[in-house]
């Protein structure tokens, strides 16, 4: 998978709004951490449905990697799971002034 250069406005609405609270003295970062979450999927083609329906905006996945999985995926045994882990942020904030 591929991560698109440009974050999502979504996020950058978000990161600016926090930025903006911090710098005004409501809230101060206490403490921050990144974690690693595994989404799973029992076959190639639900990955790549899921990634095309709640994905599309910031991922993308290539013919050539979609190949290699679909392969990897076959030669494995009947148990077999396609995985994506990714590392969430997470951040603690502490009220400084309420408005």
């Amino acid at each position: 998978m591929e991560d698109f250069p440009e974050p999502r406005n979504a996020d950058q609405a978000s990161n600016a709004a926090m930025g903006e609270a911090e710098a005004r003295g409501w809230f101060t970062r206490v403490q921050e951490a990144r974690f690693p979450f595994f989404y799973s999927w029992d076959r190639p083609s639900e990955m790549e449905e899921f990634v095309a329906e709640d994905w599309s905006d910031f991922v993308q996945l290539s013919d050539p990697v979609k190949q290699t999985t679909r392969s990897a995926w076959a030669s494995a045994d009947a148990d077999a799971r396609v995985q994506v882990k990714v590392q969430i942020l997470i951040t603690r904030w502490k009220v400084l002034k309420a408005e």
